[in-house]
């Protein structure tokens, strides 16, 4: 998988504290997105992010605290993209279509952070924080800016058939994580016209007719 525009620099050997915390946590991400898990071992982190192998452990005590905190920083990132502009005010639809072309647009620009995504949620991690946000959600109406109380709402007013909002997210996720695989990999190309007309066909997937 190609890596994001800004993380195919080459690190520097004369780095500050703070950037090698950053060059560890980009090349994290890059290394995940190509590999897993499983087959990215510290010393390999470390010696893409031009660090010594003994001290990552300055800034991560362990694999675990690093896939983690590098997930918080990913995830941050395309939340803030998702909310850019976020239409509050708008209809269901108008802020639905918001989501997701802001989400392939961002999956689509920054294929290592989309590539390690989807590894963090594939995986033991990502199932228990999954859990535990289902556990803890609790929607506050338009003044929520998340999709799964978008959907709620589309829900609770008629608009979308009355499944689990879990299975209509998936139906958002799949089509939107499958699509933008394909594009990643070359088998397709999303514009925005077409990333329109798939965003359409997602909402009639959602929405009683």
């Amino acid at each position: 998988m190609a890596a994001n525009a800004s993380m195919s620099e080459p690190f520097s050997m004369t780095q500050t504290e703070p950037e090698k915390r950053r060059a560890i946590v980009r090349a994290t991400i890059e290394l995940v997105a190509e590999r897993g898990f499983h087959a990215t071992p510290m010393s390999m982190i470390a010696a893409r992010a031009g660090v010594g192998a003994g001290s990552i452990y300055r800034y991560f005590a362990d694999k675990e605290i690093l896939i983690h905190e590098t997930f918080a920083e990913v995830s941050a990132r395309t939340h803030e993209a998702m909310l850019d502009s976020y239409p509050r005010d708008a209809s269901i639809r108008r802020r639905y279509e918001h989501f997701f072309l802001r989400m392939s647009h961002f999956f689509i620009e920054h294929p290592s952070d989309f590539g390690f995504l989807r590894q963090y949620f594939d995986s033991p991690f990502g199932i228990a924080l999954r859990r535990d946000k289902m556990m803890e959600q609790e929607c506050r109406g338009r003044d929520d800016e998340s999709l799964s109380c978008l959907i709620e709402e589309g829900i609770a007013s008629g608009l979308f058939k009355k499944l689990p909002p879990l299975v209509h997210i998936s139906i958002i996720f799949g089509g939107l994580v499958a699509v933008a695989r394909e594009h990643i990999l070359g088998f397709v190309t999303l514009d925005t016209p077409m990333l329109q007309i798939i965003a359409d066909a997602c909402w009639d997937a959602l929405a009683r007719h």
